[in-house]
């Protein structure tokens, strides 16, 4: 291995070592959203295209419970906006925190 491979690697396993913890925390709440699709009869890949598309837990909940009582897609999507919409509220207010040279999308 040469010194560039060397740094890759401990970059990696340094990360791992980091993001061990938020795993652990996300693990129970995979868990119980696999569980909840499995009970409303979901395919392994639209349980997949759920956790792809829905970056944040409380929107799949919500949208799997709405799918699972027979609403619109409009409905569904409406819901899941609306859920996720604090995180427009949030960014916001932390947008003071960040650094001068930092910029969003």
């Amino acid at each position: 291995m040469n010194s560039k491979q060397t740094k890759q690697s401990l970059t990696f396993l340094r990360g791992v070592q980091e993001g061990f913890p938020i795993c652990v925390g996300y693990f129970p709440t995979a868990m119980a959203f696999g569980l909840v699709c499995r009970d409303v009869n979901l395919k392994i890949w639209e349980a997949l295209l759920f956790s792809v598309t829905n970056f944040a837990g409380s929107g799949q909940f919500l949208a799997i419970n709405l799918l699972a009582s027979g609403s619109l897609l409009f409905e569904i999507f409406v819901g899941v906006l609306l859920v996720n919409l604090r995180y427009a509220f949030m960014g916001a207010a932390l947008s003071s925190k960040l650094e001068s040279g930092i910029h969003g999308i």
